[in-house]
Order: C-alpha cells, then sequence, then structure tokens
C-alpha cells in the first residue's frame, strides 16, 4: 500500500499571547470551523505560554475554512493580538517548525530594573516603543500586598529592537536611571513565583508602536 503524503489536517497559530490562552480556548475558538481532534496551546515548564499552539481537524474542509482570508479579523479579535494562522507542517518537519517560532523570539525580552513605585506598564510602554515594537509590557508588584517590586519586563517582536534598548545600559525613565539588560528565562521564572504583575499583549504594529489589547482579561 502506498504511503498517504498529503498533509494531516491540522494548522498551526503563532504570535499568540504569552498568558491567558490555553488549550480549551484554543479548542473552543477553532471549533467553529469543524470538528477538532486534537488541539494544544504550547507551554514553558514555568507556565508561560510559547506563543504558538496547534489544531488537528477530522477532515481538510475544516482547515479551509480556518484558514479563510477573511477569518483573520475574527482570530485577532478572539486572541486580542495580531496572531499567524497557517497550515501545519507535515509530522516530520513540525519540530523544526517549534524551533524556528521559539528562536524568533529568542533574546526579545528584557529586564528594567530601578523603577518607582509610580512607573506603570504605560510609562514602560511610551518609552521603550521608539525602539521597536512591543508585544508585551508588565510591571512587577507583590501578590499580597500590592506593593510595586522596582522592576518589570519589556518584550519586543525582535531582537534587534532589544539590541537597540542594551546599546545603553542605563535609560531614563521620567527623569529617573533605570537599568536594562536581557531578561534570562530563570529569572522570569523566579520573578513569576510569587508575585502578580499587570501586563499588556499589544498586536504587532508599525516599528515603534504598540497596539493595546488586555488578553489577561479572557477567561480560561
Amino acid at each position: 500500500m502506498e504511503k498517504d503524503n498529503h498533509d494531516p489536517p491540522k494548522i498551526f497559530i503563532g504570535g499568540l499571547p504569552s498568558r491567558g490562552i490555553t488549550t480549551r480556548k484554543l479548542r473552543s475558538h477553532f471549533a467553529r470551523y469543524g470538528n477538532v481532534v486534537e488541539a494544544v496551546a504550547m507551554e514553558h515548564p514555568d507556565g508561560l505560554g510559547r506563543g504558538f499552539g496547534f489544531v488537528e481537524y477530522e477532515d481538510e474542509a475544516a482547515v479551509l475554512r480556518a484558514l479563510d482570508s477573511r477569518e483573520s479579523v475574527n482570530h485577532d479579535t478572539f486572541f486580542r493580538c495580531r496572531v499567524d494562522v497557517k497550515r501545519a507542517e507535515k509530522k516530520e518537519t513540525i519540530s523544526a517548525q517549534i524551533s524556528a517560532t521559539s528562536n524568533s523570539n529568542a533574546g526579545s525580552k528584557i529586564f528594567v530594573g530601578g523603577l518607582r513605585d509610580n512607573i506603570t506598564k504605560d510609562h514602560l510602554i511610551n518609552y521603550f516603543g521608539r525602539f521597536g515594537t512591543i508585544t508585551d509590557a508588565v510591571v512587577m508588584s507583590d501578590r499580597q500586598t500590592g506593593k510595586a517590586r522596582g522592576f518589570g519586563f519589556v518584550t519586543f517582536d525582535s531582537k534587534e529592537a532589544t539590541d537597540e534598548v542594551l546599546k545603553d545600559r542605563f535609560h531614563y525613565l521620567n527623569g529617573i536611571r533605570v537599568e536594562t539588560k536581557n531578561a534570562e528565562p530563570r529569572d522570569r521564572r523566579r520573578y513569576q513565583n510569587g508575585h502578580s504583575y499587570e501586563s499588556t499583549d499589544m498586536a504587532n504594529g508599525k516599528s515603534g508602536t504598540a497596539i493595546k489589547s488586555d488578553p489577561v482579561n479572557c477567561e480560561d
């Protein structure tokens, strides 16, 4: 019997927010296009989303409905950011697709330290937006007291924007000197544990701009 070389009825969803998107939420949205066999929203070990996922359907017709260009607005509206929905590669090439997606975001997040109590995510967005397109901004606060922890994170859509920021270690935010450096994954996990934060995920816009959305408000 000849081996079936057809692509599986599966789609790839990239550009997902790092918070608020679960496998159940992914399935609930794409089930409108057909019967979902399997859905998965990829996560890091610390629970943060990896920014992409997969949905497999029973038939090709459902894939075509999900990929219809007229559905792009519905996808973006549901996830509150601009997402990339396309046909998934064959099983043997999915690992390469995952690797490429992960590598494209590598080094795109910076740590910002020395923040005053009155600094909000909007201050981070307004200042660092000049260096490139911001996809996420976070100001850390204590989970119990709500008191500011004095640091935050800014994520760009490219490593090039991060490199521009880090040409200078220190920046002046509202007249106060703050320190910037690459955000290490282990540091993000440590800060994540025991602290809460306010966050805004934004759709990709032109370089230097940020379009606000609020995926944190999406219910799991």
